[in-house]
C-alpha cells in the first residue's frame, strides 16, 4: 500500500492487529523477514515503512534529499497510519531517522528497539571497530567501508536508490545530518529503549551509541562481542532472543 505525503509515494505494509508496532525500512524484505520471526510480535500489529528513496518508496530530488526531509515526510505518514502509542524499530540508518522521530512523538512510543543505529551521521567522526581514524584517511576509508555494506546486503541494486543516497550523504554530510542530532546528546528520554549493539560494528561503531545511552532514563544496552553491522544476519538468534525480551517486558 502507499501513501501520498507532500506528493512523494510512501509505501507501507500492515499485518496481523494490535498494538502497533511500526518498523522503519532501508531493506522492506530483510526487515520483514527479522520481525516476522519473532513469536511474541504476533500479537501486535506490525507497519513496515519505507523510508523514501528505499524499498517501494519514491525517491526525490525537489527538494535536495534531507534526513530532515525524510523526517518530516515520515513524521507526516506516521500521523495518518497511526492512532494510539506505538513501538518504534529501526536499523542503522533507520535507527537515527526514529530517534528523530522520539524527539517529536515522545509521549506516543510505547517503546524504541534501534539495531546497530547511526547516531553520528558524519561517518568520518563516529569511533568505528576496526579503523584507525586520522585526518588523511579516515573520511575515506569509513565511506568506503559504508558503501561496500550497502552493496553486500544488495541495497544498492535491490533497496536502495544510490544515487538518492549518494545526494543525501554529499557535502560533507550536511544533508544527512538531523538538525535535532546535538539535542539528542542534552534532553532527557524516557521512553524504554533497548539498543541492540556489536562490538566489532566497522559501520556505526557502539562506543557513540554507549555515551548517547545517558540521554535515556529507561534504557538496556546489549554488546555482542563478536557482532559487526551486519547483526541482523549473523547473529539472528541473539536478535530473536533480546527482541522477545524487549517486546514482553
Amino acid at each position: 500500500m502507499k501513501l501520498r505525503i507532500c506528493d512523494k509515494l510512501i509505501n507501507y505494509e500492515v499485518i496481523g492487529s494490535g498494538r502497533p508496532v511500526v518498523v522503519l525500512c532501508l531493506n522492506h524484505t530483510l526487515m520483514k523477514t527479522c520481525f516476522e520471526r519473532i513469536p511474541c510480535l504476533q500479537k501486535f500489529q506490525r507497519i513496515y515503512l519505507d523510508i523514501p528513496g528505499t524499498g517501494a518508496s519514491s525517491a526525490f530530488y525537489q527538494p535536495h534529499p534531507s534526513s530532515d526531509y525524510l523526517l518530516h515526510l515520515l513524521l507526516l505518514a506516521l500521523k495518518r497510519l497511526v492512532s494510539e502509542p506505538f513501538y518504534l524499530c529501526g536499523y542503522s540508518y533507520a535507527g537515527y531517522l526514529a530517534l528523530g522521530i522520539t524527539t517529536y512523538f515522545e509521549n506516543n512510543i510505547k517503546g524504541l528497539f534501534l539495531v546497530c543505529p547511526v547516531v553520528i551521521a558524519a561517518v568520518n567522526q563516529r569511533k568505528l571497530a576496526g579503523i584507525q581514524q586520522n585526518h588523511f584517511t579516515s573520511k575515506k576509508r569509513a565511506a568506503d567501508v559504508w558503501y561496500q555494506h550497502l552493496r553486500s546486503l544488495d541495497y544498492a541494486t535491490k533497496e536502495v536508490d544510490l544515487h538518492f543516497w549518494q545526494s543525501l550523504q554529499c557535502k560533507n554530510y550536511k544533508y544527512y545530518r538531523l538538525s535535532v542530532e546535538p539535542a539528542l546528546k542534552k534532553i532527557q528520554i524516557a521512553v524504554p529503549t533497548l539498543f541492540l549493539l556489536g562490538k566489532r560494528d566497522n559501520i556505526v561503531g557502539y562506543e557513540d551509541q554507549v555515551r548517547l545511552s545517558n540521554s535515556f532514563s529507561n534504557i538496556a544496552l546489549a554488546i555482542l562481542n563478536d557482532a559487526g553491522h551486519k547483526l541482523l544476519l549473523c547473529k539472528k538468534h541473539q536478535f530473536l532472543f533480546y527482541a522477545a525480551h524487549f517486546f514482553k517486558h
